[in-house]
């Protein structure tokens, strides 16, 4: 038998008011496969505003996410929605927007 798995904590934050938090994820079934992506607006008091997934294709997992990211911003901007805070698992596809 293997080592078990180590347990850590975590929390979800609220955004900061007036603020908008947009968690996307994208994901591939074989890198490249098929692909599809998933998001969710929630408001500084935690209402849900809308949520969003689609089928993007064969891509890699890293491209999914890129598009995530990419549809998300582009449905928020189109809701009136500029104070975003964007929540993703991928560190590095996070570092593509910022650098």
């Amino acid at each position: 038998m293997g080592k078990a798995p180590e347990i850590k904590s975590c929390m979800w934050m609220l955004p900061n008011e007036n603020e908008i938090k947009l968690c996307c994820d994208g994901s591939a079934l074989g890198n490249p496969g098929l692909s599809g992506i998933g998001i969710v607006y929630r408001d500084w008091e935690g209402r849900v505003l809308g949520t969003f997934c689609k089928a993007v294709g064969i891509i890699t997992n890293y491209m999914a996410k890129v598009n995530a990211i990419i549809d998300g911003v582009e449905k928020a901007v189109h809701r009136g929605w500029k104070n975003l805070w964007i929540v993703s698992d991928s560190m590095a596809t996070i570092n593509a927007f910022v650098t």
